[in-house]
């Protein structure tokens, strides 16, 4: 191998803990988990909320009610998702607690 290759070929940087997996704790999980977790409350929410939308649409009587019942749905959802953006950002700017070290 080449000197030039060899450099390449060196350990990650240990300064940086997203390079080094060694180097994660609890604390750097907690936010990812986290958002993960208000990602999948959020989108049971919306799943519902359109699993009724549907069930709703049988109740149509006409065109207009139809618009109506559609014009709500979007409403309801732009709201929800401007309300998500915000819990989102939020649970980002949390700082993360960290781990006392083992003993």
């Amino acid at each position: 191998m080449s000197n030039r290759h060899a450099a390449t070929a060196e350990k990650p940087n240990s300064a940086s803990p997203l390079l080094n997996p060694l180097d994660w704790n609890q604390a750097k999980l907690d936010t990812p988990v986290k958002l993960y977790g208000e990602m999948m409350r959020f989108m049971a929410q919306r799943l519902q909320a359109q699993a009724s939308f549907l069930q709703g649409l049988a109740d149509c009587q006409n065109p207009t009610d139809l618009m109506s019942r559609q014009a709500s749905f979007l409403q309801n959802a732009m709201e929800a998702y401007s309300s998500e953006a915000g819990r989102s950002w939020k649970i980002l700017q949390e700082p993360a607690t960290p781990q006392p070290p083992a003993a």
